[in-house]
């Protein structure tokens, strides 16, 4: 499912704002000498756990992806991704004329209630008539989101632990690069990590 993912809006900003991890490294909140390379560092240890290429396989400050399928699926259920999903913005086929359609909304329910959230046909609907060979992409928003304080107090934890480490040996970690978690402290994000399980048309 992973690479059926394109990401169509970053994060508006990261889930641990720069004073709070300053407190955190104990950095001076008024030296701003290294504010854009603290940045750097929390970005990087984001990045690490964060959205489509991250191991914990979540999103956490409110994003926008679109799922491209190779087809509607065969049941009357898509099972998004990177949970906590939000809500679905579109639905969007290429009919037999070759034109692109957009699946109206009154023809399905969005349930985010659910550890995976996915939409479903409503009763008595069913999947338009799309062109055989043509992707069916779903544009959904997910995260905890918009508010750093949304997201999960060990996820933030863990992203200043991470993000401290590597400002403490520098030498040894280069923002850009992949991310090793500090020993033993991967284990706080356990009941966190996510492993999606759907098939290439979204289905469980």
């Amino acid at each position: 499912m992973k690479n059926n993912l394109t990401l169509a809006a970053a994060p508006a900003q990261l889930p641990v704002d720069l004073n709070t991890f300053k407190i955190h490294a104990r950095v001076r909140i008024d030296d701003e000498t290294e504010d854009e390379y603290l940045n750097g560092l929390i970005a990087a240890a984001t990045e690490s756990i964060d959205g489509a290429n991250g191991w914990l396989g979540r999103a956490l400050i409110t994003q926008q992806w679109k799922l491209t399928l190779p087809a509607f699926p065969g049941t009357g259920k898509i099972m998004l991704p990177l949970p906590p999903l939000q809500g679905v913005d579109s639905v969007k086929y290429i009919d037999a004329a070759g034109a692109e359609q957009t699946f109206a909304a009154e023809n399905y329910e969005v349930v985010t209630a659910a550890e995976q959230g996915y939409l479903r046909l409503l009763s008595g609907k069913a999947w338009p008539q799309a062109k055989s060979c043509e992707p069916v992409s779903v544009l959904f928003k997910c995260g905890y989101g918009g508010d750093p304080a949304a997201v999960p107090f060990r996820i933030r934890q863990y992203i200043m632990v991470q993000a401290a480490d590597m400002y403490n040996n520098r030498e040894a970690n280069l923002v850009g690069t992949n991310i090793a978690p500090v020993p033993g402290v991967d284990t706080m994000l356990n009941d966190f990590r996510w492993r999606d399980e759907s098939d290439a048309c979204g289905t469980a």
